[in-house]
């Protein structure tokens, strides 16, 4: 079995997490999305759309 393409850290995070380098065209079905173009790994991919102004959400990148 593989790892999973990308990593949510939280179920209210409104972003996901590359795991490893994608190109345009990848859907991600865990997620119900694709992925519009090149992504290196790590790189945060939105999972929704997020408003103007609105906080993109990864647990792991808010300060404690």
């Amino acid at each position: 079995m593989s790892a999973p393409t990308v990593l949510r850290i939280h179920p209210a995070d409104n972003v996901v997490i590359a795991r490893r380098q994608l190109v345009g065209g990848t859907v991600l079905a865990q997620e119900a999305i694709t992925v519009a173009g090149l992504v290196p790994p790590g790189h945060k991919i939105a999972a929704r759309a997020i408003a103007a102004g609105e906080e993109a959400r990864c647990t792991s990148s808010r300060s404690r």
